[in-house]
């Protein structure tokens, strides 16, 4: 995985807790608003599935079918969430995995669509991961 172009990492985040990552784009990146991606790896005592069934950051409601995707070697799912319309919509994809030495067994990640203060978003979470930074980005991870 290589470090996102045009995002920087956000430091000073009250969600921050041991293995989490969160970037945030930069000004102009989308219109009226800005991508963050967040990835952790986690604990999970729930399937990769069902964890996206149930899923509920931030308010959100599923509104796709959960899509088994593969990244190198690994296969994880994914799926598309409505936030506030106008507001936030997301993607996410976990992938279960034996657990390491930590007692982690769960890789995810998040791209959010979120509106800059004062604005409303055009676009949707399917648009954010078609951004050639973020493309590239989610590319670059792999599975091993």
């Amino acid at each position: 995985m290589s470090m996102p172009d045009g995002f920087g990492i956000v430091m000073q985040d009250k969600l921050l807790y041991e293995n989490y990552l969160r970037f945030a784009s930069r000004a102009g990146l989308v219109k009226f608003g800005s991508v963050i991606i967040e990835l952790s790896m986690r604990k999970a005592k729930e399937s990769a599935i069902k964890d996206l069934q149930c899923f509920n950051a931030y308010g959100t409601r599923l509104r796709s079918e959960i899509q088994p995707i593969t990244r190198g070697k690994g296969e994880g799912y994914g799926a598309f969430y409505k936030g506030i319309p106008g507001y936030m919509d997301l993607y996410a994809e976990k992938y279960d995995f034996p657990s390491n030495k930590q007692g982690e067994n769960r890789f995810e990640f998040c791209v959010y669509l979120c509106a800059g203060k004062g604005k409303k978003i055009v676009q949707t979470a399917e648009f954010a991961l078609t951004v050639p930074i973020v493309k590239q980005f989610l590319d670059s991870i792999e599975y091993k």
